[in-house]
């Protein structure tokens, strides 16, 4: 059974813009997300209020060489981890957070909040919906989501000519295995 005081937090390292970050935090916060800590990887004052304004966002500065004591890595991908295993690792001393998630701003995960705070695993994997690219829509809301394709469709999609493969890593942009969503450990590594 679970608690008012197990809580489903996420993890971002973010630069963006003003109304993609308004679509991120509606789309996670209203999926059963509890909190949202957001690493600001440029100085964008007007993405800082934005974040700081919502009482379920922590935001954290990232942009300047104070914060990575003159090496910054080089590397986006190199940041987001760091900034995620330096918050898995704050997380194990904070009561009530049962679940850390890491998601990208164009992310959204797709899960049961009932099922996985009943759930006693460690980790879990679940399916990230990953957004249709339109043209056609200038404020870039998305409002279609790819489902994940089998393997006659993806050999379908390679035939016409639509995908370089017939494999989900051609099919989708981002994270096709999923996302995973882990108990704050200091045994474990989020990479």
């Amino acid at each position: 059974m679970t608690t008012l005081a197990e809580h489903i937090v996420t993890v971002s390292t973010i630069r963006d813009t003003v109304p993609n970050m308004h679509r991120f935090l509606r789309r996670n916060l209203s999926s059963g997300i509890d909190h949202m800590i957001v690493f600001l990887d440029q100085d964008q004052p007007e993405l800082l209020e934005v974040l700081g304004s919502n009482p379920r966002v922590t935001v954290v500065q990232t942009a300047n060489d104070d914060y990575w004591l003159g090496r910054r890595p080089p590397k986006v991908d190199d940041r987001r981890k760091v900034n995620a295993n330096l918050l898995n690792a704050a997380l194990t001393v904070i009561p009530g957070v049962r679940w850390l998630v890491h998601l990208d701003a164009d992310e959204a995960p797709l899960f049961d909040r009932a099922s996985l705070l009943a759930s006693d695993a460690r980790t879990v994997r679940f399916p990230a919906l990953e957004a249709v690219a339109r043209h056609d829509r200038p404020d870039g809301d998305a409002r279609e989501f790819k489902q994940r394709p089998s393997e006659a469709e993806l050999l379908a999609l390679d035939l016409m000519g639509v995908i370089d493969d017939p494999s989900l890593a051609s099919y989708f942009r981002g994270h096709w295995a999923g996302k995973s969503a882990v108990r704050p450990d200091l045994g474990v590594r989020i990479s």
